[in-house]
C-alpha cells in the first residue's frame, strides 16, 4: 500500500481517534505517523576491492669482444586482490527520520569476501652475433589459487626463438633492401581464467533455496542442499603451444614495411565447463564443474604490409592486415559437448552449429501430389494435400510450402538422428586497412575492419518469419507477411502461413543459416591544427579540433541487425542471432589544448 500526499495531509489533519477513512482501513490511531502497511524499509551496501601488484627485476647486459651481445633478465611477480561486499536492510521503523540500520523492527545482514593470489617467476636470456643472429629462451612459472593445492596450481612454460638478418650476408649491396629478416619461435603460454577461487570445493546454498527434509524427526539434511557449484578437484593450468615462422621485409628506405608468418597454435587441456546430468544432483544458475577437457588447433597464415610516403606537403600511409584461420578440434575426452545450438565434436571447428539439412521449400509440382478432375490439388479432410509422401517430420506429414529435412539416415522420419554439423561460427580470415593522411594543417584517419566466412544462425528472422502455435498475436517481418508460400505464389525463398506449425520451420535448420561476413568502417577521423604562430600569441603549445565517427557503417549481406556482435564470448555455445542489438554508432567532436 502506497499513500500519496493527499492521504497523508488528511490523516495528519485528523484527529487519531476519528481516523475513518475507507480506502485505509488498516491505518492505526494512535501515535501520529504510525501504521501497519507498508513498512518503511532502509538498505544499505558497502564494498571494498583492494589489489596488490608487486614487481621485482634484475637485468644483466653484457657485449662481449664487440661481437657478442648477452642480455638476461629475472623478474618475480605477486598479484593479489581482494572484494569485501556487505549489505544490510531493515524494516519496520518507528519513526522514520531515525534512518539507521539498528532502528529497524527487522534486520537481515550479508557479505561476502572474495580473495585472489597469483605468483610468477620469469626467466629470460637474449642473444645476438654482430647484430646478424639472434637467440632467445625463456622460463616462465605462474601459481594462482585457482586450483586446488598441490601440484595443480602451478603451470610451467618455455619458450624460444632464432632470428636471422638475411640482408647483412646475402644483399648487403642491395640499396632497395633495407632489412630482411626469416625467424622462427615457439613458445607456451598458460590460461587460469575460469572465475574466482574455490573452484575445487563444493559449493551448497542455505537452507532458503531448497531445505529437504528426512525421518521422522523431520531433520533438514544439508548434504542434499542446491549446489552453487560443483567441485573440479583436479582441473590445471590450460596450455597454448605455438609455432611460427615468418620474414620481415623494410624496403626502399623503409617506405614499404612486409611481414608474413605462417603460424600453428595447439591449445591442449581446454578448461570448459560440462553440463551433467540432473541426476547428480541441482545446480543453482546452471554452474556445472570444469574440466581439462580437450585440444583444439589453430592454423594459418599471417600477413602485413605498411606503406608510407608524402608527396608536397602531402603525406600518406597505408597499413593492412590479414589473418587466416582454420581451426579443428583435435581431441576430446568425450563424445561431443553440445550447448544449445551448438556441438563440439573431433574433426570439426569448436561450438560448430548442429541442426537439420533443409533442402529448399517443397513445392506442389516437384511431386505426386494428386490433382481431381476439376484441375485443383486434392486435399484430405484435415486440410492437407494428398499423393506423395515426403519423409515424416516428428509423425507429421510436410506439406507444400513446408521446409523439406534431408533424411539423413534414410529411415524415412526426420528426427534427431537426422541431425548435423550445417555451420561453423569462427571466421576463416580477418583482416584491416588503416590509411591516415595529411596535408598542411588537416589530417584524415579511416579504419576499416572486415572478417569473412563464418555462419550465423538467425533465429530472430526464423521466429519473425514463420509460426508455432503461440504465434498467431504476434508480429512478423512484412517481408514474410508480403511474399510467404501460397498456391499463387510458391516462393522458393519463404515459408507458408501454418499456425499449427506441424513441420516446425522455424527450428535450426540450414534454411535459417546464414554467412555472417562483413566489412565495417570501425573510425573516422578529421582533424585541424591551429598554425602555431597563432597558438604563440595565445601562450599555447597547440590547438586540435578534431571530428570522429565510430562505426560508421557495416557493408554485409547478412538479413540480421549486425554480424559483428556473434563471434565473441564462449566459443562452445555462439553464432545464434536472437535478435541482440547492433554495435552502436557514435560521433564525436572535440578540442585538444596542449600547453
Amino acid at each position: 500500500m502506497q499513500l500519496d500526499f493527499t492521504d497523508w495531509l488528511m490523516y495528519k489533519i485528523t484527529p487519531a481517534a476519528e481516523v475513518k477513512y475507507d480506502r485505509y482501513k488498516t491505518w492505526l490511531p494512535g501515535a501520529e505517523g504510525n501504521r501497519l502497511s507498508p513498512q518503511a524499509s532502509l538498505s544499505e551496501g558497502y564494498s571494498e576491492n583492494i589489489f596488490l601488484n608487486l614487481e621485482q627485476q634484475l637485468t644483466f647486459k653484457k657485449n662481449f669482444y664487440n661481437t657478442h651481445n648477452v642480455q638476461a633478465t629475472l623478474v618475480y611477480l605477486l598479484n593479489a586482490g581482494r572484494d569485501n561486499y556487505i549489505d544490510g536492510t531493515a524494516q519496520g521503523f518507528d519513526f522514520e527520520q531515525l534512518n539507521t540500520l539498528t532502528n529497524g523492527a527487522s534486520r537481515n545482514v550479508t557479505g561476502t569476501v572474495y580473495d585472489s593470489r597469483m605468483r610468477s617467476y620469469l626467466g629470460r636470456v637474449m642473444y645476438d652475433y654482430k647484430g646478424t643472429y639472434f637467440a632467445t629462451a625463456s622460463y616462465r612459472s605462474d601459481g594462482t589459487d585457482v586450483f586446488a593445492p598441490g601440484d595443480f596450481r602451478r603451470g610451467d612454460f618455455f619458450s624460444a626463438s632464432a632470428a636471422w638478418k638475411i640482408n647483412e650476408v646475402f644483399f648487403k649491396d642491395v640499396k632497395e633492401i633495407d632489412a630482411l629478416k626469416l625467424r622462427a619461435g615457439w613458445g607456451q603460454t598458460g590460461n587460469s581464467k575460469i572465475g574466482r577461487g574455490f573452484q575445487y570445493v563444493d559449493q551448497i546454498t542455505d537452507a532458503t533455496n531448497f531445505s529437504p527434509v528426512f525421518g521422522d524427526d523431520q531433520h533438514i539434511a544439508r548434504a542434499q542442499y542446491v549446489f552453487y557449484g560443483y567441485a573440479s578437484k583436479e582441473i590445471r593450468w590450460e596450455t597454448a603451444e605455438m609455432w611460427n615462422i615468418g620474414v620481415d621485409a623494410s624496403l626502399l628506405k623503409s617506405k614499404l614495411q612486409a611481414s608474413i608468418e605462417y603460424y600453428i597454435k595447439n591449445n591442449k587441456d581446454l578448461l570448459i565447463q560440462v553440463p551433467l546430468s540432473s541426476v547428480y544432483g541441482r545446480v543453482l544458475g546452471g554452474s556445472y564443474p570444469y574440466y581439462n577437457s580437450g585440444d583444439i588447433q589453430n592454423r594459418g597464415i599471417e600477413l602485413s604490409l605498411q606503406w608510407r610516403d608524402h608527396i608536397g606537403d602531402f603525406s600518406y600511409g597505408i597499413v593492412s592486415n590479414l589473418t587466416t584461420i582454420k581451426n579443428e578440434v583435435k581431441y576430446l575426452p568425450v563424445t561431443d559437448i553440445t550447448s544449445g545450438n551448438n556441438r563440439t565434436i573431433e574433426g570439426h571447428s569448436i561450438g560448430a552449429l548442429y541442426g537439420y539439412v533443409a533442402d529448399g521449400i517443397i513445392q506442389l509440382d516437384e511431386s505426386n501430389y494428386t490433382k481431381g478432375s476439376d484441375g485443383n490439388w486434392q486435399k484430405d479432410a484435415n486440410g492437407l494435400y494428398t499423393g506423395y509422401k515426403h519423409a515424416t517430420h516428428l509423425g507429421n506429414e510436410p506439406q507444400p510450402g513446408d521446409i523439406k529435412y534431408n533424411d539423413l539416415n534414410g529411415d524415412g522420419n526426420v528426427d534427431a538422428l537426422d541431425k548435423t554439423i550445417i555451420g561453423k561460427t569462427i571466421p576463416s580470415f580477418t583482416y584491416s586497412i588503416g590509411l591516415d593522411c595529411a596535408y598542411k594543417n588537416f589530417d584524415l584517419n579511416v579504419f576499416l575492419y572486415g572478417v569473412n566466412k563464418f555462419d550465423i544462425f538467425n533465429q530472430q528472422r526464423a521466429s519473425l518469419s514463420s509460426m508455432n502455435s503461440q504465434d498467431m498475436d504476434h508480429n512478423k517481418l512484412n517481408d514474410w507477411v508480403q511474399n510467404h508460400w501460397t498456391l499463387e505464389n510458391a516462393s522458393t525463398t519463404h515459408v507458408r502461413v501454418d499456425p499449427s506449425n506441424r513441420n516446425v520451420n522455424d527450428q535450426m535448420s540450414s534454411f535459417w543459416v546464414e554467412n555472417g561476413s562483413f566489412l565495417r568502417i570501425k573510425d573516422v577521423q578529421l582533424g585541424y591544427n591551429l598554425p602555431k604562430e597563432r597558438c604563440k600569441e595565445m601562450g599555447i603549445q597547440n590547438i586540435r579540433l578534431y571530428a570522429s565517427a565510430s562505426n560508421l557503417y557495416c557493408f554485409t549481406k547478412y538479413k540480421g541487425r549486425d554480424p559483428e556482435g556473434f563471434m565473441s564470448g564462449n566459443p562452445t555455445n555462439s553464432g545464434t542471432d536472437n535478435g541482440d542489438y547492433t554495435i552502436p554508432r557514435s560521433f564525436v567532436g572535440g578540442i585538444q589544448i596542449g600547453f
